[in-house]
């Protein structure tokens, strides 16, 4: 197993649902999985926190690079 992590900054709340359903399709199409996400909080430092975190795991190295676009 090999994780990639996912920040999003949500800029249009109306078209996030399509982005999921899109997102979820093509993270599926190469074996990954959404290890869990929610509200990211930001413990160090004084960069903008990203409005969401995910851990994303896929079987293997080849899958996540697959998965990148």
């Amino acid at each position: 197993m090999i994780y990639a992590f996912a920040q999003l900054s949500i800029r249009d709340r109306d078209t996030l649902g399509a982005y999921r359903a899109k997102a979820a399709e093509a993270l599926a199409r190469h074996g990954g999985t959404v290890v869990a996400a929610g509200p990211a909080t930001l413990l160090e430092g004084d960069a903008p926190a990203p409005d969401t975190a995910a851990p994303l795991g896929f079987p293997h190295r080849a899958a996540a690079l697959a998965w990148i676009p």
